[in-house]
């Protein structure tokens, strides 16, 4: 689907919304849009249900919403990336996000890599080595959120995608709670907390020391740490604590031993995380299917509105980092 810069720029999410409930969104751009992109999917489109890309809450919402996105995104083009990653801490962090249509996506990793070594002489040769690739699937888990809004406030959005922003955060600070700490269980995908070859830290009176040993953890496998991450309170407890008398605090700044320090409630209560985020692959099947619903709540005038979407964490490396629990 092709849009131009001023499709793109006129384009309007609570529009379709308040269309939607109000007799079903039938013509206008956004029904044009929205009719195309779902039939490109192979999905049936109604005025009530249709699929929304997630490119298409971007296109304002980013640069008029989200401080310092701006130079960021551009109307012409807009990978996933540059959809999720202002308002994802792990997007932040440095995570890579994959957009996805259709079926099971394959992530390539390199399980055993070919040796390097020295010439003995001028005219020495080298001594050959296999590189093993293997693949990692990903699937889609799918993940959805409910609405009910009030026909007042429906009728009220000035707006033109506040609903759109509220979603994109909804999707981000979700796509962070399945990367950090997700069970892998009951629909969920696999997180870091608990895959396995994930370096362990104590937590208890976690000092300089300890924190010190998750960077050292990660960079042995080769996978030198980008940033840690961890809920507000484990950054309020270790922007109290210094790393020794007269030494500077361990988190300060937004940074820990100069390494960005993301604070977010998507992360597990009293847990660090330290790693290379780039090992982490998040597939992202790139349209929201929207769905609303005016008669479940008919006699008070409140709407439902349904989102679901496709996403799957794929990660690479799992030695490639360190985590710390049960922090005091």
């Amino acid at each position: 689907m092709h849009l131009t810069d001023r499709e793109k720029r006129a384009f309007s999410f609570s529009r379709a919304l308040k269309a939607a409930a109000d007799g079903g969104l039938k013509n206008g751009l956004e029904a044009e849009i929205l009719r195309e992109a779902t039939e490109e999917n192979g999905n049936l489109f109604t005025p009530t249900e249709w699929d929304m890309p997630l490119h298409l809450l971007a296109t304002r919402d980013l640069t008029a919403g989200v401080a310092g996105a701006a130079g960021g995104v551009g109307t012409d083009s807009q990978a996933l990336e540059d959809v999720l990653r202002p308002v994802s801490a792990t997007g932040r962090a440095g995570v890579q996000f994959v957009s996805a249509q259709g079926g099971n996506v394959a992530i390539p990793k390199i399980a055993t890599s070919s040796t390097a070594e020295w010439l003995t002489a001028e005219g020495g040769a080298l001594t050959p080595s296999d590189t093993v690739m293997t693949e990692k699937t990903a699937t889609p888990h799918w993940v959805g959120s409910l609405k009910v809004v009030s026909h007042q406030m429906v009728k009220q959005i000035v707006d033109p995608d506040l609903l759109g922003l509220d979603m994109l955060r909804e999707v981000a600070s979700t796509i962070d709670a399945a990367v950090l700490a997700g069970s892998g269980a009951s629909g969920e995908p696999q997180g870091i907390l608990g895959a396995t070859d994930v370096g362990t830290q104590a937590g208890s009176s976690l000092a300089w020391a300890g924190v010190s040993n998750m960077i050292k953890l990660s960079a042995e496998a080769n996978g030198e740490p980008s940033a840690f991450i961890g809920p507000p309170a484990v950054r309020d407890l270790l922007g109290q604590r210094e790393k020794a008398a007269g030494s500077g605090l361990i988190w300060s700044d937004g940074r820990i031993d100069g390494l960005p320090a993301i604070a977010t409630t998507s992360a597990p209560a009293a847990t660090l995380f330290c790693g290379d985020w780039s090992q982490v692959v998040v597939v992202v099947w790139d349209s929201l299917r929207v769905a609303v619903d005016d008669s479940t709540f008919f006699a008070d005038g409140r709407y439902q509105f349904r989102v679901l979407i496709g996403v799957d964490v794929v990660i690479r490396s799992s030695a490639a980092f360190c985590t710390s629990s049960s922090i005091t």
